[in-house]
């Protein structure tokens, strides 16, 4: 970009008046070009598609959550007890994810919980009652906390930011 240019949405932008001629100018500006190379902007959603469970054996069961998510899109997930605040206890979780291109704006992610049969009933995961696994899944959009350091050397903190967010309690039967 050369001295003093300016570029908007849709290309190169040029006073309406040359202050060069005219110091008092308009300001206003007009674009005379566009460029239909810029690719799709990723998207800031999360949307949920469903889950998946398998039992192994009869004895290791997998739960995988599949979500669209915006390409490249920076997130975080945390499994909870059914009342989504609860750490898991009783239990050894193993996760696992996947993401893959979806479309030109979006990701599949896929999550998967393994765990095992044997340890359910001394978990807080386990309704005895309905024999159901309760589990609670929450993922987050976010913007990393980052530090910027602007030209006169001065350093600006910004912190996580949360874009969006989604929310999932299963009840699983087995």
């Amino acid at each position: 970009i050369g001295d003093g240019e300016v570029y908007g949405t849709f290309g190169k932008l040029f006073p309406l008046n040359d202050p060069k001629t005219n110091p008092k100018g308009s300001g206003y500006m007009r674009c005379v070009e566009s460029d239909t190379n810029i690719p799709p902007e990723p998207s800031f959603h999360i949307n949920y598609l469903g889950y998946t469970g398998s039992i192994k054996n009869n004895s290791s069961v997998k739960i995988t959550l599949d979500y669209e998510i915006g390409k490249d899109r920076e997130y975080e997930s945390d499994i909870f007890a059914k009342d989504c605040e609860s750490n898991i206890t009783g239990i050894d979780l193993d996760m696992s994810t996947v993401r893959s291109p979806y479309n030109d704006t979006d990701d599949l992610l896929s999550l998967t919980i393994s765990l095992q049969k044997s340890q359910l009933s001394g978990s807080n995961l386990w309704n005895a009652l309905v024999e159901k696994i309760e589990i609670c899944h929450i993922i987050r959009m976010i913007f990393p906390a980052v530090d910027v350091e602007y030209e006169d050397k001065s350093v600006v903190s910004y912190p996580r930011m949360i874009l969006t967010f989604d929310t999932q309690n299963l009840d699983i039967a087995i």
